[in-house]
Formats: C-alpha cells, structure tokens, sequence
C-alpha cells in the first residue's frame, strides 16, 4: 500500500487502488532483475510502474512473459530497462494484471535484455 501511496502521489496517471491480482514492494525485497525474471517465467501479462527514491519513474509492459514496452525518462524501449537495472536497490515497484498495450518498443528477450543490462552496468561502475 506504501508504494501504492508513493507512485500515486508521483504520478497523476497512477490508479486509485492496486488492481486485484497487483502487488508491490521495494527492490530491497525483490530485486529488479528478479522480479522480471519471475514475471517472464510465469507468462504474465502486466504493467510495472517503478519509481526511484528521487522520484525518476518507469514503465514496463508485459505480454505472456515478454517485455514489449518501457519508458524511463527520456529513454525507451531496451535502454529504459537497461536504466532501471542500474538503480539497484533505490526503487520500488507497483505490477498490475494489463490486456491493453501500448505500441512495441522492445524485440528482445528478457534474458539478452538482463544480461546486457547487467553487462552495461558492471563496466559503468568498475
């Protein structure tokens, strides 16, 4: 409900209430990475709203297991995902049941997309 509160208060277009079969929580409980692994594996069909500590937000869609969509900022598609990988544990998550999707930006697989991302990141921090 915390996260909830969180990404309504930061977000004008953020729903009243978690959709039945929503959930939430911070990326110190469930990492990022974890999270759409776990996602991808079940064949979920979902929004993720993610929002950082400093207020930057994200958006993620899922059909039946694979990313379609994400927007961070001013970046899209793979590099969205690719920045949020980067938050690490500064942010929290809000995933919702969704049948509706916006146009595809993303043609990759989670796992070339998580592995890249955690590449990018590595060399970013060495």
């Amino acid at each position: 409900a915390r996260i909830a509160k969180t990404i309504r208060g930061r977000s004008t277009a953020a729903a009243k209430t978690i959709k039945p079969g929503g959930f939430s929580a911070e990326f110190k409980a469930l990492s990022f990475t974890d999270l759409i692994q776990a996602l991808g594996q079940s064949l979920k069909s979902v929004r993720i709203r993610l929002v950082r500590n400093d207020s930057e937000q994200a958006e993620i869609y899922m059909n039946h297991g694979r990313p379609v969509f994400a927007k961070c900022g001013d970046a899209t598609g793979v590099d969205a995902i690719y920045r949020v990988i980067g938050w690490q544990e500064d942010g929290a998550f809000l995933v919702e049941p969704e049948d509706v999707f916006p146009r595809a930006n993303i043609d990759a697989s989670i796992q070339s997309i998580l592995m890249e991302g955690c590449r990018q990141f590595d060399e970013k921090n060495a």
